[in-house]
C-alpha cells in the first residue's frame, strides 16, 4: 500500500537544499567519530543568570569535580579550551559569540541528567541543552521557509537528536506539514513516525524538564494527523453519511470544501468514472475512493490514493496488464496487498467478471469434479426447459453459494485481516476476547457448508431426477448440531459486543467502514451479514418443503428430503432448547451476582429461571413492614431478596453503598412450602396486592404483599399465574389454582382476613411508602434513634442491677421460640432436599 519510490518533490529538494549545510555535514561527522575534541573538561563557566544556581554549583562540585567559574558573558575564559560553558539561553549575543569561537555550550538540563545517571558529561562540539530528542534521528520534509527549517534543525541538535537530509533506515521519526511528500510514503510504508513540526518545538518549551524523552507515547498527540492540509470534497454518499464523513475528516485534519477548490475528490462507491461530467474530470485534483477515506483513518496515516483512485474502463484494464512492483521483501509485501486489499489476489475483487468469481470460487472449495461453464450456467436463472424439482434445487445452490460467498466475507475480510500482524499498526483494533466472541463460532459453520456447497453443485452439475438432495443435508445434520448452538447462542451478545466496538473504537468503525465500501461486501455492514447463520437453516427447511412437494412419492429421493426436514428441525429444536438454557443459566449467574450472601446452593444446572417481580412487604415477615424487595421465581423455588435503599448522606457513604450489590439475600422458599396464592381484588383503596400462604413447623403464615407499581395489573396476574404453575409441577397438587378473595371473606375474623385488614389500614394511613416518599419524619427519625440509644443503654445498665431481669414476658418467649422453630424447619428440609 505504501511502498512506492516516486521522484522528490520541491519540498524535498527545498529541505535538502537548506540540510546541505555545513551543519548536516558536522552532525554526519559527529555521528562518525570525526571533528570531536580530545580536550578533557576542567572547569565551567556560568555565564549570566545560572552564576547564581547554587544547586548546579554544587552538583558540578561534588559530582563532577570540575572548576567553576562565574562570569556575566564569559569573555574572560573563551581561550581556554578546556573550559565549557553553561546558559540559560541559547539564543542572544553571548551565545553566539560563544557558538562561533567553538566553544563547548551546556544547557542546565544535561548537567542535572548527567549526574542522575551516572555519566560523564558528553563531549560534543555543538551546544547540548538536555538529552529530550537522544536516540532520534530526523528527517524533514515540506517545510518551505528556510529560516524555520534552520531553526528546527538546531533545536533538534540542543536536544541531543540527530537530523538526516535523506530518508533512511537509521531515520526514526519524519517531521513535515504535508502527506504529499514522498518521504512521508517512504516514513508510512517503513512503520516509522511523522510528526508535525510543533513537536520539537514544544520539547524544546519542555527543555528544561529533566528526563523528558521524546520517544514517550505522550506525543502521540503531534503525529501528523491523515488528512491534514488536504481539502476534500464528498459526492454520492446520503446526507446523513456525509455529514458523519465532514465531521471525521475535520477531525482528522481535513478542510471539506466545494469542488472546485478540493485536492481529494472522495466518490460513492456506485459512482462510475464515467458518471462524473466533464467539468468535474477536468478538475485538479485526485479522484479516489470512500475506502481510501475509511481505510486513512483505520490506520491514521493517509492512504496511497493510487491504489483507490476512481478509474474508467480502460485505465482499469492498463492497470491490470501491469506487472506487480518489486518489493526488497517480498513476504512483507505480499501481507500488505492482502491486508490493505489488493484486487488482484481476490476472488471477489471488482475486477473479475461474474464467470472469474464462479471459477476462482469453485477453484477455492478445491471442486474438479464440473467445469466452470457448468457453474456458471447453474448459477444463472433456471429456464424453462427445467423441471419444477429440477428449479428448486438450482435455487437450493445458489443460496447456498451466496451463504457461502457471505461466510467467505466475514471470514476474509474481517476476520483474517484483523488477525494479521500488520492490523496491528497503530494498536490492536479489537482485544482477543472481542474476537473471539466475535468471529470465534464462525469457522466451523464456514466450513460444513463449504462441504454443503461442493456436494450440491456436484448433484446438480450431473442433474438427473433420481439425484438425492436430501441426502445430502442428512448426512450433515450431526455437524450442524454441533456448529450452530455456540455460534446461536451468543449471537445477542455477539451483536451488543458489535456494536459497542464500532461506537467506543473510532478505528474499528473505520476498519468496518471500509470493508463494507468494498465490492464483496455488497455495501453491506458486518451487523447484516453477521445474522446470516442465524436465518440459514430456517430457510433451508423452506426450499426442502418445496422440493418435497414437487417430488414424485416413487422417487428414493423423496423419503431423504423428508428425513433431512426433521433433522434440520430437530437441529433447530435443540438450538432453541440449548439457547434458552443457555440464557437461563447466564440469567442465573447474574441474578446470584446481584444478591449479598445470596445461597451458593442456587446455583444449580436443573434450576431455570422463570420471571421476577418487584414488591412491598406489608407485614413483618421475611423483610420489614414496607421494605421493598425483588421475588426471583425458578422453577423449584422462590428467592426473596431486599432491595437496598437509597441514600443521600455523605459523599464517603454514596461511594461504600456504590460498591455494595443492589440486593441482599432475604429468603429462600421452597415451592412444596406455599400453600395458598391469593389474588386480593376486592379492595377499592389498595390495588396489587396479594398474599401467599407459607407452612412451617409452627403452622401456616399469611404474607400480604403490593406491587411497586400499583398500576401494573396485569403483570401481577401473570406473575401469580406462573407462580401457580410452577407450584403445580413440582409439587404435583391437582388443585391448587389461584384463588380470589372475596369481600365477604376479608370482613371475617380468619387468620387470612385479619391480616389483610391489616395491610389495607397500613396502606390507608400512609406506611412507610409515603413516609419515605415525601421524607416527613428523616429528622425526627434520627432524632428518636439517638434516644432510643440512650434509652437501651440506660435501661440495660439498670436491668443488671434489679431482679427483674429475670421475668421476661410470656408473648416475647413465645415469639422466639416461633422464630427458632423455623429457622430449624428450614435448615433441616434443605438438608433434606
Amino acid at each position: 500500500l505504501f511502498l512506492t519510490f516516486p521522484m522528490l518533490t520541491n519540498d524535498d529538494h527545498l529541505a535538502c537544499s537548506v540540510l546541505e549545510s555545513e551543519q548536516i555535514e558536522n552532525d554526519e561527522k559527529t555521528i562518525k567519530g570525526i571533528n570531536q575534541t580530545e580536550d578533557e573538561i576542567r572547569a565551567i563557566c556560568l555565564v549570566g543568570s545560572v552564576a547564581h544556581d547554587d544547586k548546579l554549583k554544587g552538583v558540578l562540585k561534588t559530582v563532577f569535580n570540575l572548576l567553576v567559574y562565574e562570569s556575566e558573558k564569559g569573555v574572560e575564559y573563551i581561550s581556554q579550551k578546556d573550559v565549557a560553558f553553561v546558559l540559560e539561553n541559547f539564543s542572544g549575543p553571548d551565545f553566539n559569540y560563544l557558538y562561533h569561537a567553538g566553544r563547548r555550550i551546556f544547557g542546565p538540563t544535561i548537567i542535572f541528567e548527567s549526574s542522575q545517571s551516572n555519566a560523564k558529561l558528553p563531549i560534543k562540539s555543538r551546544p547540548l541543552y538536555c538529552n529530550a530528542m537522544k536516540e532520534v534521528t530526523v528527517c524533514f520534509a515540506g517545510l518551505h521557509d528556510k529560516k524555520v527549517l534552520s531553526n528546527v534543525v538546531d533545536l533538534v541538535h540542543h536536544m541531543g537528536g540527530s537530523v538526516r537530509k535523506n530518508f533512511t533506515m537509521s531515520v526514526t521519526h519524519v517531521v513535515t506539514n504535508t502527506t504529499q511528500s514522498s518521504k512521508y510514503r517512504l516514513a508510512v510504508g517503513m512503520g516509522k513516525a511523522v510528526m508535525h513540526v510543533d513537536w520539537i518545538f514544544k520539547m524544546w518549551e519542555r527543555r528544561s524538564k529533566a528526563h523528558v524523552s521524546a520517544l514517550s507515547p505522550d506525543w502521540s498527540c503531534f503525529k501528523l494527523k491523515p488528512f491534514f492540509a488536504l481539502k476534500l470534497y464528498f459526492r454520492g454518499f446520503l446526507s446523513n453519511e456525509e455529514n458523519h464523513m465532514k465531521e471525521l475528516a475535520i477531525q482528522n485534519g481535513a478542510v471539506v470544501t466545494d469542488c472546485n477548490a478540493c485536492t481529494h475528490f472522495v466518490v460513492d462507491p456506485s459512482i462510475r468514472y464515467e458518471d462524473l461530467t466533464d467539468a468535474d474530470r477536468n478538475l485538479h485534483c485526485r479522484f479516489v475512493t470512500a475506502e481510501w477515506f475509511w481505510l486513512s483513518i483505520q490506520l491514521d496515516i493517509c492512504a496511497n490514493e493510487d491504489m483507490y483512485t476512481l478509474m474508467d474502463k480502460d485505465q482499469k484494464c492498463r492497470k491490470r496488464s501491469k506487472s506487480p512492483a518489486v518489493f526488497e521483501n517480498k513476504r512483507h509485501a505480499r501481507r500488505l496487498s492482502e491486508f490493505h486489499g489488493s484486487g488482484d489476489l481476490n476472488p471477489f475483487s471488482s475486477h473479475c467478471s461474474s464467470l472469474d468469481v464462479s471459477s476462482d470460487y469453485s477453484s477455492m472449495l478445491g471442486d474438479q469434479m464440473f467445469s466452470s461453464e457448468d457453474l456458471d450456467n447453474l448459477m444463472k436463472s433456471p429456464k424453462k426447459g427445467m423441471s419444477k424439482r429440477q428449479q428448486i434445487a438450482v435455487e437450493m445452490l445458489q443460496t447456498e453459494f451466496k451463504y457461502v460467498q457471505v461466510l467467505h466475507t466475514i471470514i476474509t475480510i474481517y476476520k483474517e485481516p484483523l488477525e494479521s500482524p500488520d492490523s496491528t499498526v497503530g494498536g490492536q483494533l479489537l482485544d482477543s476476547a472481542e474476537m473471539k466472541l466475535i468471529f470465534g463460532n464462525l469457522p466451523p459453520i464456514y466450513v460444513i457448508h463449504q462441504k454443503l456447497h461442493k456436494e450440491l453443485a456436484n448433484l446438480i452439475a450431473h442433474w438427473s431426477e433420481d439425484r438425492c438432495i436430501g441426502n445430502v443435508w442428512l448426512q450433515h445434520a450431526d455437524e450442524l448440531v454441533k456448529a450452530y448452538p455456540p455460534f446461536v447462542n451468543f449471537y445477542e451478545r455477539t451483536k451488543e459486543t458489535l456494536n459497542k466496538c464500532d461506537k467506543s473504537k473510532p478505528r474499528f468503525h473505520a476498519f468496518l467502514k471500509a470493508r463494507q465500501n468494498r465490492p464483496e461486501s455488497n455495501r453491506e455492514s458486518l451487523q447484516e451479514l453477521i445474522i446470516r447463520p442465524v436465518q440459514r437453516l430456517p430457510s433451508v427447511i423452506l426450499l426442502l418443503s418445496e422440493l418435497l412437494k414437487n417430488t414424485d412419492k416413487a422417487n428414493k429421493d423423496y423419503q431423504c428430503i423428508a428425513k433431512a426436514i426433521d433433522a434440520l428441525k430437530r437441529v433447530l429444536t435443540h438450538i432453541n432448547e440449548d439457547k434458552r438454557k443457555t440464557e437461563g443459566q447466564v440469567k442465573l449467574f447474574d441474578i446470584v451476582n446481584e444478591i449479598e450472601n445470596c445461597p451458593p446452593y442456587l446455583l444449580s444446572s436443573q434450576r431455570q429461571f422463570i420471571t421476577s417481580i418487584s414488591v412491598i412487604s406489608l407485614s413483618h415477615g421475611f423483610v420489614k413492614k414496607g421494605s421493598q424487595c425483588v421475588f426471583y421465581l425458578f422453577n423449584d423455588c422462590l428467592e426473596v431478596a431486599k432491595s437496598r435503599q437509597k441514600t443521600n448522606g455523605r459523599e464517603e457513604t454514596r461511594t461504600l453503598n456504590a460498591t455494595l450489590k443492589p440486593y441482599k439475600h432475604a429468603e429462600l422458599l421452597f415451592l412444596s412450602n406455599i400453600r395458598r396464592v391469593i389474588d386480593v381484588t376486592c379492595f377499592e383503596e389498595a390495588s396489587n396486592i396479594f398474599c401467599l400462604t407459607i407452612r412451617n413447623n409452627m403452622g401456616d403464615t399469611n404474607y400480604p404483599f403490593q406491587l411497586v407499581d400499583e398500576t401494573a395489573n396485569e403483570a401481577r396476574r401473570m406473575f401469580l399465574e406462573k407462580l401457580c404453575d410452577q407450584v403445580l409441577k413440582t409439587v404435583g397438587r391437582v388443585d391448587f389454582c389461584l384463588q380470589s378473595l372475596q369481600s365477604a371473606d376479608a370482613d371475617g375474623d380468619s387468620d387470612l382476613a385479619l391480616t389483610i385488614q391489616k395491610a389495607i389500614k397500613h396502606l390507608k394511613y400512609g406506611g412507610r411508602r409515603l413516609s419515605r416518599a415525601f421524607s416527613f419524619n428523616k429528622t425526627q427519625t434520627s432524632l428518636r434513634r439517638a434516644v432510643s440509644q440512650i434509652a437501651v443503654n440506660v435501661g440495660g445498665h439498670l436491668r443488671r442491677m434489679s431482679r427483674s431481669n429475670l421475668r421476661l414476658p410470656l408473648q416475647q418467649i413465645h415469639e422466639e421460640a416461633q422464630q427458632s422453630s423455623s429457622s430449624l424447619f428450614f435448615t433441616n428440609h434443605h438438608i433434606r432436599r
